[in-house]
């Protein structure tokens, strides 16, 4: 438990002394303080714990106001930024930023997770932890992190799992037919189905035969509601061999546009694919970067164009970045790395107000300095109707220009 400061999760490495194996449960700087921000409230007066930080558990809801210690909780940021204070995952087990190798040494597998070095300074502490220590009886180390195993090795053999056999049943061949009619490809997929053999052509023959045009709507109801990937279950199949209720389509193009339409699809496998991709990176980042609800992550979707490249790139120490802003408005989280973009390229009004008025000035073009390397997530802006540079009077942005995304203000300094 730590002594430093309050709850079971957050430890100061130098006075704390947290054992060594509890180190690969520490999370990122990011993921730490966003859960600080959420769950704990700071005081800059009198100090009435032993706690290095003047802080406890908040006891309003988090979305209320209740910060009366700014300098407390900036000096906490900068303690778990700098990897001086860490937070351990509340599951027990590693939470995949560090582990522990063969050799007992720790490991982090991304050095960018901590600001100046944070990093390198928690794997010194654990050095020092590992050397506090008598490990005699485990060969001198500590022991590696452990992977969890679906079996025991002197587990008894199991039944081969229904997932892994072979599928020759009519219900396989159902689902060919569904598949074929779904991609528009009948004969390569009536193909699959003879050589399957055993059942799986004559299920694939029961679907086609012009008795059963109804399966014809419902496998592609199917197919394109589920995925054909989530399609692996037998149960899920045998349900084409009873009548449809849809409504018959008059052609399974006309069938192919309604489905494509209501689920929000292009009807190009890859392209959609490459959508879902793109807005995995997008969510994973965000979450990464201290951004937990989902509807703020939507929002800053609703800025990148998701037909584009979509990727999470380290950007060096010495970088110049840029921002559009009215004079005296606060830093943001989107940059530009070339200056000569417009700001409506980059999906913004040129044009907003002067903070707490209705002042309406051009924008301004601000100079940041990186000050140590950092990972950003970089876009092309989408087309964006800019309702907040001047509430009063919507702007609409014509997007397409290339934008990079940080939420890690402390590492972009405005440049002299």
């Amino acid at each position: 438990m730590s002594l430093s400061l309050p709850g079971i999760y957050l430890y100061n490495l130098s006075r704390d002394n947290l054992r060594p194996e509890e180190y690969e449960r520490i999370v990122s700087a990011y993921a730490a303080w966003s859960r600080v921000c959420r769950e704990y409230e700071f005081n800059d007066g009198y100090h009435a714990n032993h706690y290095i930080i003047n802080m406890r558990e908040r006891q309003v809801h988090h979305t209320q106001a209740s910060s009366l210690g700014p300098r407390e909780k900036d000096k906490l940021e900068r303690m778990v930024f700098s990897g001086e204070v860490v937070m351990l995952s509340d599951l027990y087990g590693p939470a995949k930023l560090f582990h522990i190798n063969e050799d007992g040494t720790l490991i982090c597998s991304d050095p960018l997770a901590f600001h100046h070095d944070g990093a390198k300074r928690i794997i010194t502490e654990y050095s020092k932890s590992v050397s506090c220590r008598d490990y005699r009886r485990s060969g001198g180390k500590p022991r590696p992190t452990q992977v969890k195993r679906l079996v025991r090795a002197s587990a008894p053999d199991l039944p081969e799992p229904q997932a892994f056999r072979t599928i020759n049943s009519k219900a396989a061949g159902r689902l060919l037919a569904a598949g074929g009619i779904y991609n528009g490809n009948v004969e390569d997929f009536e193909k699959a189905a003879k050589d399957l053999g055993g059942d799986a052509a004559k299920g694939f023959e029961q679907v086609m035969n012009d008795e059963s045009k109804g399966l014809l709507i419902a496998g592609a109801s199917i197919a394109a509601g589920l995925g054909l990937g989530r399609l692996n279950t037998v149960r899920q199949i045998a349900t084409l061999s009873k009548p449809s209720t849809i409504k018959k389509a008059n052609t399974v193009s006309d069938r192919h546009a309604y489905l494509n339409d209501k689920f929000g699809r292009s009807g190009d496998i890859n392209h959609d694919i490459n959508i879902r991709g793109n807005k995995d990176i997008v969510r994973n980042f965000m979450k990464e970067s201290g951004i937990s609800k989902e509807r703020t992550i939507e929002q800053y979707m609703d800025g990148i164009n998701l037909n584009e490249r979509v990727s999470v790139e380290s950007i060096n120490k010495g970088k110049l970045a840029y921002q559009n802003q009215a004079p005296g408005n606060w830093q943001g989280n989107w940059y530009s790395l070339n200056k000569d973009i417009p700001p409506t390229k980059l999906g913004i009004n040129p044009e907003g107000n002067l903070r707490g008025t209705d002042i309406k000035v051009p924008k301004v073009m601000t100079t940041y300095q990186s000050q140590q390397p950092v990972q950003m997530l970089r876009s092309t802006a989408s087309p964006a109707l800019d309702t907040w540079s001047v509430p009063k009077v919507p702007f609409q942005a014509e997007g397409g220009g290339i934008q990079w995304f940080s939420t890690n203000k402390d590492v972009w300094s405005p440049k002299k």
